[in-house]
């Protein structure tokens, strides 16, 4: 795929956290791992909270439009079997904050989980946010990604009225 990718550190192969921040109130612990087959490159980071709800983010400096998706995706696993989450990606300041949540379950294996934002308002930051809802257990992250969705509503989830449009003719035209 050729896309422009918004985060830095996406596979967290540089050898550091930077800029990825976590809650440092939830006790978490967080270690960027290079061992157990990472799912792209060498890397990937390894997060565990003591507190139900501490989470792993990314800030993104962008300009934010009402007529843009921006979508958020990561893929995840839990070598302990089973650990809940949220994926979330928020549109923040200029006119408050608004945002889309994914729930998962990460298995043994690793799954990609996916959010997509439609923006009602603008904004100039997009957070790419990782919630851990299972206290004591490992959640691994890699292969992490940040790019405006340039199809409205792709994967039909946003109520309301459609930007889609039928043929009336039932036919396709080139």
């Amino acid at each position: 795929r050729l896309t422009p990718q918004l985060l830095d550190n996406a596979s967290f192969d540089s050898g550091g956290t930077s800029p990825w921040q976590w809650d440092q109130n939830a006790q978490m612990n967080i270690v960027v791992a290079s061992s157990g087959g990472a799912k792209e490159g060498p890397s990937y980071l390894q997060a565990s909270t003591a507190i139900n709800g501490g989470s792993v983010w990314q800030d993104v400096s962008t300009p934010i439009a009402t007529n843009e998706d921006d979508t958020f995706s990561v893929w995840v696993r839990s070598p302990g079997g089973q650990a809940s989450g949220t994926l979330a990606l928020w549109g923040i300041g200029i006119n408050g904050i608004e945002g889309a949540e994914t729930p998962f379950v990460a298995g043994a294996g690793w799954t990609e989980v996916v959010t997509t934002l439609d923006p009602q308002q603008t904004h100039n930051v997009l957070r790419a946010q990782i919630y851990l809802d299972t206290p004591g257990a490992d959640l691994e992250l890699d292969g992490a990604e940040l790019v405006p969705q340039l199809l409205r509503n792709a994967s039909f989830d946003t109520p309301g009225p459609s930007v889609w449009q039928s043929d009336p003719s039932n036919q396709v035209n080139m």
